[in-house]
């Protein structure tokens, strides 16, 4: 039964918990599995699920110092997405933007990520978590604007990169030359649009890529 199996995923508490629940399991153990199966649509959904509803489950997420190993299959999920819809992209962006609500997980990602063997295009050693997610963010943005694709994914993909923005004091080469491009994108195809209700969207796509960009140089500058 769906409304109790949301019941008691919603109610599920850790071990070593001492409130009454009617589910326990060892949150450490169910993280790691989750880290394993973030690579996987559904695995990215009942991640997605568990901390949008369960409070103790999310609380217990922000307070690890490895929140990596949970970002870095989403956002191979994100990198690898070219033969998936914009539908089964959503989750792990969504989780993301989710995520990206809480001064903790922001903090988190200023962990510098050794090497990253799944990313194709150029070798990225010693890359800030952060800088990785705005590369990998910004290119399926760019890729989905290319393939004139759901406006909805594109609009949380910058979402998420304005959530991120004003942490954004260590950003990468790359990653800078990835918002550049976001922004000489979406104004190209602004001046290419006559439909004046598209011009809005894409207006509106624009000014908020601007923001980031104004926001993330700030950041720096206060450093």
């Amino acid at each position: 039964d769906h409304g109790q199996f949301m019941k008691a995923l919603t109610a599920t508490r850790d071990v070593s918990d001492t409130a009454d629940a009617p589910v326990r399991t060892q949150f450490s153990s169910l993280f790691n599995s989750l880290c394993r199966m973030a690579v996987t649509d559904t695995g990215t959904l009942l991640l997605y699920m568990l901390l949008y509803r369960n409070r103790a489950f999310q609380s217990y997420v922000l307070a690890r110092t490895d929140i990596d190993l949970l970002v870095l299959p989403l956002l191979r999920q994100l990198y690898e997405g070219k033969e998936k819809s914009a539908q089964q992209l959503y989750m792990p962006l969504i989780t993301l933007l989710y995520l990206s609500q809480f001064q903790a997980f922001h903090t988190q990602l200023h962990a510098i990520v050794p090497d990253v063997g799944w990313f194709r295009e150029r070798r990225l050693p010693n890359i800030p978590l952060s800088s990785l997610v705005v590369v990998v963010v910004s290119r399926t943005v760019i890729r989905n604007f290319a393939a004139g694709r759901d406006s909805y994914l594109n609009r949380n993909g910058l979402v998420l990169l304005g959530n991120m923005a004003k942490h954004l004091y260590d950003l990468h080469h790359y990653a800078a030359d990835r918002l550049v491009l976001t922004m000489r994108l979406l104004y190209r195809r602004l001046q290419r649009i006559t439909d004046a209700s598209e011009q809005e969207v894409h207006a509106g796509f624009l000014k908020l890529s601007v923001q980031i960009a104004h926001n993330v140089l700030s950041a720096t500058m206060q450093r």
